[in-house]
């Protein structure tokens, strides 16, 4: 008789899925507070500026000083906060940027939509973050920047990363999309280096649909971040004189409220996803061929995805692809959306990069690369949404006990009929 549920079995977790909070979740309070600007009339931040009160406003304020920062800038999505940052920087035509290969695909786009050269680098294979002899060893004489990554909400070694960019003179943006709530040796990252950003999408940890924020601690950069944000315009009273030339970034007045109100919510819920992740961790841990993200004590962060390593040779030489089959069958939602490495993405395997680059610059060979390490982990990574990390105990020991049950029972899973999705 089949014990696997891909074999037609007992699922071992056919309650986990009903347990899982939805998400998005609005609460009464989100939604007074979006009808609370549908009625004011001042649905932009600049008709705000005459005189209303800019819940945009609010949010720099307050999310800067959640994250440990001194300036928030709100922006209309995660990706534009990266190219904000760069511009701000001062990083554009011809300069290389480092960004690891193992990331979303902003984070080296954001380089070439100011006319800057993506140079890809390795990641560390326990973290999945960006490694910092990668970055050393490409630096070159027209190395200006690196991107830095959180992974799924994992900070990068900033120990031994800034001292790298700090002798090389060179501008350290991080890409923090993931990240609220993390922290660095007790202090919230986002501010590190010279600028963060986060991304406020739907399927972030705070969501307003899309929405973005740059922070930083510097005064002038947060001058020039607020002047590019709103089209080279001094921001305050509405006037008609524009500093500089830009582009309009704003953040509207609808996601600034209701980023505002989730604010409020949010300690509990990140630190709930924290320790349950924590636990996970822990039990997993315990089966043979299963390994987490390494956990550092400088570390405490915010489980974006829950990531787990998976050996195929402690599970009898069954594949990974055939692993999550069978992980599915049981009833948990292994997140479907396979990472790809930037230097394997279309747009960069081809060298369609689009127009913002100086005609005739020389780009690295994308499509011959292979970094190593991030070809590993790729191989290994299984990863579980946020919302997993919102169960009670009982539906984490679920996950559990459904890998326990493939490993015991692995000889009937290579027999196993294939799910065709």
């Amino acid at each position: 008789m089949a014990k696997l549920a891909i074999n037609g079995g007992p699922a071992e977790a056919a309650e986990l899925s009903a347990m899982l909070p939805p998400w998005p979740h609005a609460t009464e309070k989100d939604r007074r507070a979006l009808l609370e600007v549908l009625d004011s009339g001042q649905w932009c931040r600049v008709g705000a500026g005459k005189g209303g009160w800019s819940r945009v406003d609010a949010f720099d304020g307050e999310f800067a000083k959640f994250q440990d920062a001194k300036h928030g800038v709100s922006v209309a999505n995660g990706t534009v906060a990266l190219e904000l940052a760069l511009r701000a920087m001062g990083i554009g035509s011809g300069d290389e940027v480092i960004v690891p290969a193992l990331t979303f695909i902003a984070s080296a786009t954001c380089a070439t939509e100011v006319g800057a050269v993506p140079i890809l680098v390795d990641c560390d294979h326990d973290t999945g973050t960006v490694s910092a002899s990668s970055i050393e060893e490409a630096i070159t004489e027209r190395t200006r920047a690196v991107v830095l990554p959180a992974y799924h909400g994992y900070p990068p070694d900033f120990d031994a990363i800034l001292p790298i960019a700090r002798k090389n003179n060179l501008k350290v943006l991080e890409d923090a999309a993931t990240g609220v709530g993390t922290e660095w040796k007790g202090r919230r990252i986002g501010a590190m280096g010279d600028m963060g950003t986060f991304s406020f999408q739907q399927a972030k940890l705070i969501t307003s649909g899309e929405g973005g924020i740059v922070l930083t601690n510097d005064d002038k950069l947060a001058e020039t971040a607020r002047l590019i944000q709103n089209i080279g315009r001094v921001h305050g009273p509405l006037v008609n004189d524009f500093l500089i030339t830009s582009s309009n970034y704003r953040m509207t007045e609808f996601q600034g409220a209701l980023l505002l109100s989730m604010l409020e919510d949010l300690p509990p819920q990140l630190e709930l996803k924290r320790r349950n992740g924590e636990y996970l961790a822990d039990q997993v841990e315990k089966i043979d061929g299963i390994k987490t993200q390494k956990r550092d004590p400088r570390v405490k962060f915010s489980r974006y995805k829950f990531i787990m390593r998976y050996d195929q040779t402690a599970f009898g030489g069954i594949t990974k692809e055939r692993f999550i089959e069978a992980l599915r069958a049981e009833g948990v939602g292994v997140d479907e959306r396979a990472a790809k490495l930037i230097y394997r993405q279309t747009a960069f395997a081809t060298g369609a990069l689009g127009t913002t680059l100086p005609k005739g610059l020389k780009l690295p060979d994308y499509a011959g690369m292979f970094l190593p390490n991030s070809e590993a982990l790729l191989k290994e990574e299984i990863m579980l949404g946020h919302t997993y990390m919102a169960v009670d105990k009982s539906g984490l020991d679920m996950i559990v006990a459904s890998i326990e049950k493939i490993k015991t029972n692995v000889d009937e899973l290579k027999v196993a009929p294939s799910i065709k999705r």
